[in-house]
């Protein structure tokens, strides 16, 4: 009998998990195969005739993740530059063996549609790969949004080292509004916070388990340390708020008030010294207790033109008391001997960068970008650093947002001219422009463009602020996504024809015509409303893209519908598709009653197939954008 000897080198956690995962797998493709597993306290000269796991003494030439597969003749190892490329290593090897890992799924869920695990014979003698690669960025991460059930949120994490991912970021100290979204729309029961905190545990093991990174919370420290609820968008009774605590609020129009009554969006007075060490000092509090957090958001409300009008706080910009408290964190976690990285953001007010303050220790900090306004009809690629415009003047409470991408650019690099250290994007493709790309297919073009490029913008990664069920009808954009943020050289059109012969075999090219012609015919700048909204041309197009999903449908997609999981997603897709073209007909015709029809019924047919769907479409999201997406400027 064919025998792999595989050696699990270390005790790490990590190190344990990626043998099992290793060891699942080869017996999913070849089950003649025998498998013998042995522990090893390191490298030692007895382990040369077996496949080694686990983190060598070989020189890395930095701490971010790097994998190194040499396997001669079954022999040989499988490492990584530490305990999470160990893990990356390890699928980087079954990726040479065939697998594909196109979509998410829950550990121990049915792969079908899923994942391409090839069935064939595995000679160990005849076995040989060589790997050696490391990622092009050092930040490459999902963030929690939306409506979520524990199962949704596994999925996303169990996939994310898959295809070299390395990170989870759950929002808020307790993230009441994602579970509470979901389980509140399927029971009618408004979720505690303890149950709430109770899953969150379970993301965090989840998270540990494969050695990524855990980035936490972000909102809320605008009313957590006022005893507020900051878990979500909730509105709240200002006369529930002592009258000792309202001073600490912002000034806004002469009132010291909740911002549109939700204390989230509510800013408070930062050049109040109480106010800044009572934020402070829960951000430090919190940073000890929670010790697993590797990079802490600290982030003010979330809401534009609402910064305080007193006396004092006008005499400087609000990113100049941003700057002032992140020093004073810098300086209380490094009294307590605490190393959590900070990340700070450039959002709303704090686009523009402090003029007086200056951060004074930049290894603690990690910059993130946050252009929540821009388009995606363009890419970073579209436009050179060197030649941005410079932002326009800051003033307060009365400013307006750029769609435009080299504007938003612009304020990104006039920040790096005060700070040099980590960085990334926080963007949002995932979020709601890509329900706009019918076919997926444009959108994915345009995120793997932009990863590819983040360097060029100075920033080493991306953290992806996105709905976390985004594989409608393909996962594409996320998996294109992964691969951009591994290798900033990789090709999109061969990501593109790998993914859809992973899931759909032979068919795999038409598929992705399909998927391409769809989001060519949908014309995402007129979805965007960045077109006018009549537009007789586009009714013609629209007519003959309907009639083209129609006949695909009838030829290619009903016959194979019974093949699985992924064709069943792409029939109703069509069927959902019909219904947006031809919305989309009559909007652009002024036919406001019409185009409601197609939506309602739209919205009728996603709700009654959401337990098929909910795995691989958000559907409140999904009829959230549709329906603003549709009407008229």
């Amino acid at each position: 009998m064919k025998t792999i000897k595989i050696a699990k080198v270390g005790s790490s956690r990590v190190t344990e998990y990626a043998c099992d995962e290793l060891m699942r797998y080869l017996r999913i493709m070849d089950k003649n195969l025998l498998i013998e597993c042995s522990s090893y306290p390191d490298f030692t000269p007895e382990i040369l005739d077996c496949i080694a796991v686990g983190i060598s003494d070989r020189a890395w030439e930095n701490e971010d993740d790097a994998v190194c597969v040499e396997i001669r003749k079954g022999r040989g190892v499988i490492t990584g530059a530490n305990e999470r490329s160990v893990l990356f290593a390890v699928y980087r090897f079954l990726y040479e063996l065939g697998c594909r890992f196109y979509r998410y799924r829950a550990a121990g869920a049915d792969t079908d549609g899923c994942e391409y695990i090839p069935t064939k014979s595995i000679n160990p003698d005849e076995l040989n790969i060589s790997v050696d690669e490391a990622a092009s960025y050092r930040h490459r991460s999902i963030c929690i949004e939306g409506s979520d059930a524990y199962e949704h949120i596994e999925a996303v994490i169990n996939w994310l080292p898959k295809v070299g991912l390395n990170g989870y970021y759950v929002q808020f100290k307790t993230p009441h509004t994602f579970f509470n979204n979901w389980t509140e729309k399927q029971t009618g029961e408004r979720l505690t916070r303890e149950r709430v905190d109770a899953i969150y545990r379970k993301v965090r093991e989840d998270v540990k388990k494969r050695g990524l990174s855990l980035h936490a919370v972000g909102h809320g420290w605008t009313c957590e340390p006022l005893g507020l609820d900051g878990s979500g968008w909730y509105e709240a009774d200002i006369s529930e708020l002592p009258e000792d605590k309202r001073e600490y609020l912002a000034e806004v129009n002469g009132v010291r008030g909740y911002y549109q009554n939700v204390p989230l969006n509510t800013n408070l007075c930062y050049s109040n010294p109480d106010v800044r060490a009572l934020m402070t000092d829960a951000i430090c509090e919190y940073c000890a207790q929670n010790p697993e957090v590797d990079y802490l958001h600290f982030w003010l409300a979330d809401s534009r033109n609402a910064q305080c009008e007193c006396g004092e706080c006008v005499k400087m910009r609000p990113s100049d008391y941003y700057v002032m408290m992140l020093n004073e964190i810098d300086e209380k976690l490094t009294e307590r001997g605490i190393k959590t990285k900070i990340v700070f953001l450039i959002y709303y007010d704090l686009l523009w960068r402090s003029l007086s303050e200056q951060i004074k220790n930049p290894e603690r900090f990690v910059l993130m970008f946050a252009p929540i306004t821009r388009t995606y009809s363009h890419s970073f690629t579209d436009y050179d650093m060197n030649t941005v415009p410079e932002p326009p003047e800051y003033r307060r409470n009365d400013f307006s947002l750029p769609r435009d991408v080299g504007e938003n650019l612009a304020f990104l690099k006039d920040w790096q001219k005060n700070f040099t250290g980590d960085s990334f994007d926080f963007d949002y493709h995932l979020m709601w422009d890509h329900v706009r790309d019918v076919g997926y297919y444009n959108s994915a073009r345009i995120l793997h463009r932009d990863m590819c490029n983040l360097d060029k913008a100075g920033l080493n990664g991306m953290v992806s602020c996105q709905i976390q069920r985004a594989s409608y009808p393909s996962n594409l954009p996320m998996y294109a996504m992964a691969r951009g943020l591994w290798d900033k050289n990789s090709d999109f059109d061969r990501i593109s024809d790998e993914y859809f012969k992973a899931e759909y075999g032979e068919c795999g090219e038409k598929i992705c015509e399909y998927m391409r012609h769809i989001s060519d015919g949908i014309c995402l700048p007129y979805f965007r409303r960045e077109r006018d909204a009549l537009d007789a041309e586009l009714h013609e197009k629209y007519d003959d893209l309907y009639k083209y999903v129609i006949d695909f449908r009838d030829r290619v997609i009903s016959p194979n519908r019974e093949n699985g999981a992924s064709w069943e997603y792409l029939y109703h897709h069509s069927v959902i598709t019909g219904m947006i073209i031809r919305a989309l007909e009559e909007r652009t015709v002024g036919n406001a009653a019409g185009m409601e029809k197609y939506l309602d019924n739209l919205e009728e047919y996603a709700r009654q197939h959401e337990p098929l769907l909910h795995r691989i479409l958000d559907v409140g999201n999904f009829v959230y954008v549709m329906r603003g997406s549709m009407k008229q400027k």
